[in-house]
């Protein structure tokens, strides 16, 4: 059995069932979570592929866009200092590679500084081999973020962070939980207590209906969006989700790229749920950071000219390496593959105004 599993039935014996933020926290990054141990979570020997592995268009405009944002800043606030960059859940470091050498065509004065925030030792050591030659400094979680102006990108970050789910049952709004049934050897979701009237789910639910909130989540991105209000910076998140809050259960875990059952192997499969990108503004909002913009990954990527840059490269490549620049840029944009699915949110301090 692996050890997650064993932790986790071990707390259910102990507790009771579980709420799903519970369980989420303990698959991934629990003391034997996904995301604290996985050795190759990413690419084709892994479990999921992310935008920085489909094409380094995706890092080099992010990199544009963070050097520009850098640009204002230095203009609006008169800092001094380097450029200081944050990634939060970097992967194996490929989007701030590409990121960097973008921002070298911009002929920054001083070197960027930069932070990463990972918990996989097995993905830090990737990032420092990838990064190898530049400041980079590792932290463990958003309380570490430097004091200092920054800008942040987290590319598919949230979506791993614990949500919380809520099912109507007979006519109530009710927590919903997880049990462990010992003879059948699997975990299932069980009506838990009343749900707290603090929160407000959609009321033209039907039986069964499954509504989801978000509380670490919110605090993350209320953490990220005070730190950058109170020193100056800016944000840019990208993930899949929705851009008005609804009801649904997207819980969904991945295999070696494929799907499996979303309980059915904590600690071992990539546990993830849609991110609710309205929820993310309005803790912003609450910061007093100005939203940029907040659509679609094909619109935020054409907007920062992925097309122009694919052609770019274009010129210089080989008939089949042309085709698959254009493959892999398509796949980011087109609203069919990850253009519609996946949605972006760019926030600014307001010193940048």
């Amino acid at each position: 059995m692996h050890p997650c599993r064993a932790d986790i039935i071990a707390q259910i014996r102990g507790q009771g069932p579980i709420s799903v933020g519970e369980f989420m926290h303990a698959a991934l990054g629990g003391k034997h979570g996904y995301y604290t141990n996985a050795p190759t979570p990413l690419g084709r020997c892994g479990d999921f592929t992310t935008a920085p592995e489909i094409s380094q268009c995706f890092g080099e405009l992010l990199g544009l866009w963070a050097a520009y944002q850098w640009q204002d800043l230095v203009l609006d606030i008169g800092y001094k200092g380097p450029l200081h960059l944050v990634e939060l859940g970097p992967g194996r470091g490929t989007l701030m590679a590409d990121a960097l050498r973008a921002i070298g065509k911009t002929k920054p004065k001083q070197t960027p500084e930069i932070h990463l925030c990972e918990i996989n030792p097995h993905l830090r050591t990737a990032q420092q081999s990838l990064l190898a030659g530049h400041a980079v400094n590792w932290i463990d979680d958003l309380n570490a973020l430097p004091q200092k102006p920054c800008i942040i990108i987290a590319n598919e970050f949230f979506d791993a962070l614990p949500i919380e789910q809520a099912v109507y049952h007979l006519g109530e709004w009710r927590e919903r939980c997880i049990d462990y049934q010992a003879a059948e050897d699997r975990f299932f979701f069980t009506p838990g207590a009343l749900l707290s009237p603090n929160l407000r789910p959609p009321q033209n639910a039907t039986p069964g209906a499954v509504w989801e909130y978000a509380p670490a989540r919110a605090a993350a991105m209320r953490l990220t969006a005070q730190h950058v209000a109170k020193y100056g910076g800016a944000i840019a998140i990208l993930d899949y989700g929705y851009l008005q809050p609804g009801l649904g259960d997207t819980l969904q875990a991945l295999r070696r790229h494929s799907s499996v059952e979303a309980l059915s192997q904590p600690g071992q499969a990539d546990l993830t749920a849609h991110v609710d990108f309205h929820a993310l503004g309005q803790s912003a909002h609450q910061a007093r950071l100005r939203i940029e913009f907040c659509g679609t990954q094909g619109d935020f990527l054409s907007g920062l000219g992925i097309e122009q840059r694919a052609r770019q490269l274009v010129e210089n490549a080989t008939p089949a390496q042309a085709e698959q620049i254009i493959t892999s840029v398509q796949r980011l944009i087109e609203p069919a593959q990850m253009g519609e699915l996946f949605k972006a949110l760019t926030l600014r301090s307001l010193k940048m105004l």
